[in-house]
């Protein structure tokens, strides 16, 4: 049996926040009572996704442009988040993108580097700048989606499969916990 907790007025971060999995996040965050920063590398489509949750009447949603893969940007969201709130309870690191799919030696390094910049160091850079905050809330927490091919990687799926993978090995526990939320294939937000 599972406890649903009141999460009503929690601070949250969704990375990828404005299209796919992370919009539908942000949506659910919101209807429950949630402040939420939709964190989008795309100006348009975040614009777009804040312009549909206000008429929605969610009133409680604002958008920071930040591309996860400038350690700097991510930086100002985190202080423009709790400057703004005063707090963050929550950060959910959905965006990623999958990269180019076929065998291995078919991966160019533009190709890797693209995909490691995003779905490990930008996952991590958010990370890094959210968990000394999200761990001083009482039940903070730091959720990483990736794909299924994080946790059984696909030979077709090269270098998208190993790209979060190191994140969510873990030898301790951790203030705040970090929890891994794979998922079925699908299109990525990119930050």
């Amino acid at each position: 049996m599972t406890t649903k907790r009141n999460i009503e007025g929690c601070v949250a971060i969704v990375t990828g926040g404005a299209t796919g999995i992370g919009l539908a996040t942000v949506q659910r965050l919101a209807a429950e009572g949630c402040h939420v920063v939709i964190a989008a590398h795309d100006e348009a489509l975040g614009k777009l996704a804040l312009a549909s949750l206000l008429e929605a009447g969610h009133d409680r949603v604002t958008l920071i442009k930040t591309d996860i893969r400038d350690e700097d940007q991510v930086e100002s969201m985190v202080q423009q988040t709790v400057a703004q709130y005063g707090r963050l309870d929550l950060l959910f690191n959905n965006a990623g993108v999958e990269g180019a799919t076929g065998p291995m030696q078919g991966c160019t390094k533009e190709a890797v580097d693209f995909v490691i910049d995003t779905n490990l160091k930008g996952t991590f850079y958010c990370m890094k700048h959210a968990a000394p905050i999200v761990a001083e809330a009482a039940d903070g927490v730091i959720i990483n989606n990736a794909p299924i091919t994080g946790t059984i990687p696909m030979p077709q799926q090269c270098p998208t499969a190993p790209a979060r993978r190191p994140l969510f090995i873990s030898h301790a526990p951790s203030r705040p916990p970090i929890q891994r939320a794979p998922c079925a294939p699908t299109r990525f937000a990119l930050l």
